[in-house]
Formats: C-alpha cells, sequence, structure tokens
C-alpha cells in the first residue's frame, strides 16, 4: 500500500546546468505529523551523511529558513530550484506499508544534493499548520546515524520536545554537535567533547584506513565546539 510519493524532477548528470524542482507528490500530513513528512524526513536521513563539509552547514542554514518561511536566495547546494520541469530527469521515491510493516523505496540515480533539496522544497508546500511537525521529523532526520528502515521511522514518529533546546543553537554548533555523535538531549562538558574529538579522529585517520574528508570535518567541529 503507498503510503507517500514524492517526484523530484532533476538535471541530468551530463547538464551543464544544475536544477531541481518538483514532479508528483503525495504527501499525507494528518494525523500529525501523517506518512509525507516521514517520507521526506527518511530521504534527508538517506542522503544528508554524503554532503560535504559546508553543505551541511548551509544545509542546516536552509532549513532554519525555510522552517521559518523566508524566501531563500538561489542557488542552494549549488542548485537552482525552478518549476518547470521540461527537460528534467524524474526520481520518484516513495513510502509503502502492508500490515504493520512499513518502509522505504529509494530511487537512487540522483546526486545527493538533489533529494536533500527535493525533500525541503516539497515539505514547505504541507499545510502550514503542519510545518513544526513537519521539520521537526526533518530536524530528527538529520541527526539519524542508523539505517535507512523501521527504526528510522519510530524514530522519526518519536518524541519531538527534546528539539526545542536544540533548535536555538547556532547553526554551525549543531552541525559540530551532530558530527561528534551528540543529540538535542545532550549537554557534554569540553572534557567530553575533547575525548569524543580523539575517539573520532582515531577511527578517521587514513593510515587506519579512514576517510580525509571526515578527519576535515572532525577538525572543523573541534574548533567551533573548543576553540
Amino acid at each position: 500500500m503507498l503510503l507517500a510519493e514524492v517526484e523530484i524532477r532533476h538535471s541530468r548528470p551530463v547538464a551543464p546546468t544544475r536544477r531541481v524542482a518538483l514532479g508528483l507528490t503525495v504527501l499525507p500530513s494528518e494525523p500529525t505529523p501523517g506518512w509525507g513528512p516521514v517520507l521526506l524526513g527518511g530521504l534527508i536521513a538517506a542522503n544528508a551523511p554524503s554532503l560535504d563539509t559546508d553543505a551541511t552547514i548551509d544545509l542546516y542554514r536552509l532549513v532554519d529558513n525555510l522552517e521559518a518561511g523566508y524566501s531563500v536566495p538561489q542557488p542552494q547546494l549549488r542548485h537552482r530550484f525552478q518549476k518547470d520541469v521540461v527537460g528534467l530527469d524524474r526520481s520518484v521515491h516513495t513510502l509503502v506499508g502492508e500490515g504493520e510493516q512499513v518502509w522505504f523505496d529509494f530511487d537512487d540515480h540522483a546526486l545527493p544534493e538533489v533529494n536533500v533539496l527535493g525533500a525541503l522544497y516539497a515539505a514547505v508546500t504541507l499545510p502550514v499548520e503542519h510545518r513544526k511537525a513537519t521539520f521537526n521529523i526533518i530536524r530528527k532526520a538529520m541527526m539519524w546515524d542508523g539505517g535507512v528502515d523501521f527504526a528510522l521511522v519510530a524514530h522519526l514518529l518519536g518524541d519531538e520536545s527534546s528539539f526545542a533546546r536544540w533548535n536555538t543553537m547556532p547553526v554551525d554548533m549543531r552541525w559540530a554537535m551532530q558530527l561528534l555523535g551528540y543529540g538535542p538531549n545532550d549537554k557534554p562538558t569540553k572534557l567530553d567533547m575533547k575525548e569524543r574529538f580523539r575517539e573520532r579522529v582515531w577511527g578517521a585517520h587514513p593510515d587506519r584506513g579512514g576517510d580525509a574528508e571526515e578527519m576535515v570535518g572532525l577538525t572543523a567541529a573541534k574548533r567551533i565546539l573548543l576553540g
């Protein structure tokens, strides 16, 4: 049974410009939060970890501005949003359920930036009265570090109250806390963060098979949180 669907239109890989638009969407938001926001949250959880450091910080800022209802300049994440879909490729993402089982079915041939932007721009098409619940789900999706499965669905539908304090923190601090593995309820001391940083750097070092880009991000997070 189809619970929700979003069609994201985007430039083909060989195109000289980077464009993103929305096609057909089926995003029920009642009863709150509804399956539509869960699908959008899942799409973000699946794609946001692939963004680089600068794009991730830009993503937090974009979420804040869209939730507040601000008009955002284009492009965002190196892609320009438009209404015209002529000539654009198509990626269709769905949330499907059968009995008590719910799962995501994602089309994975678009860039992560495309899927993240498509999910966010689809979120602001939902009724204004559901915006807070929708963006709470999106923020929880940005914190997720597990698989894209039923556990993610349960996480997205969980308690939203813990995100009130998180939302008041500066964008770059939220990103840095997340990168070190902290959530909205965590209040680590500087000593805790130093120990966490050492652990993460140890695992991410290229000499141990880690990722150099992750090392860059961890260094930036340390600078933000510890000076």
